[in-house]
């Protein structure tokens, strides 16, 4: 990739939670709380949907997103390669947060860990995972890296659609469409590739 050139054919949009933000020990000390015992790898929506009452899952989703979200590190590696894909292509944060204190949660974090990346401008918060797939397509969006398939399995104008799969889970579903990668290293090489087959414009 050519660093000093801006690679305008290409628009990546990411997800925050899961993907950039690692909830995985906080949702693991929430859990606790109420009285559950989990493994990282059970974290993952589906799964821990399958181990704890949907109360139990929708308050850990609760307190994860609120205050805990500022204690949360960053995913290995994204720190790096955001900045690295920030200098030649065009970057989406797309979050689906729905209340105030949640999205205002989220904006610290980007603050803290992420500064000068994302702004008002590159950065949208969304109240469904339906609505993620008009913001792509308003904004031209061809990448996506998100860590639902199901949200990328609505992404119908993105050509190019990554699942950030942390813990494995591709094994478990038959998801068309979907490239899975299992780290930020990973997914830096797949985006390379593509701007090696789209080269900017000069």
């Amino acid at each position: 990739m050519n660093m000093s050139t801006k690679n305008h054919k290409l628009k990546v949009g990411l997800d925050f939670d899961g993907v950039i933000v690692d909830h995985t020990k906080n949702k693991i000390l929430v859990a606790q709380r109420y009285g559950f015992s989990i493994a990282p790898y059970q974290i993952v929506g589906r799964r821990l949907k399958k181990l704890v009452p949907e109360t139990v899952y929708r308050q850990i989703q609760n307190d994860v997103y609120g205050q805990l979200t500022l204690a949360a590190p960053i995913m290995k590696d994204a720190n790096q390669v955001i900045k690295c894909l920030s200098n030649t292509i065009e970057l989406f944060l797309v979050s689906r947060r729905q209340s105030p204190l949640f999205r205002l949660m989220a904006k610290k974090w980007l603050i803290n860990n992420l500064p000068k990346i994302f702004s008002v401008k590159n950065t949208i918060f969304v109240d469904t995972n339906r609505d993620k797939s008009a913001v792509c397509r308003q904004r031209g969006i061809n990448v996506f890296l998100d860590d639902h398939s199901s949200v990328l399995e609505r992404l119908d104008s993105v050509p190019h659609r990554y699942w950030f799969d942390q813990y494995d889970s591709s094994d478990e579903l038959d998801c068309q469409g979907l490239i899975a990668v299992k780290s930020w290293k990973d997914f830096l090489v797949k985006v390379k590739r593509l701007s090696i087959a789209q080269p900017s414009d000069r």
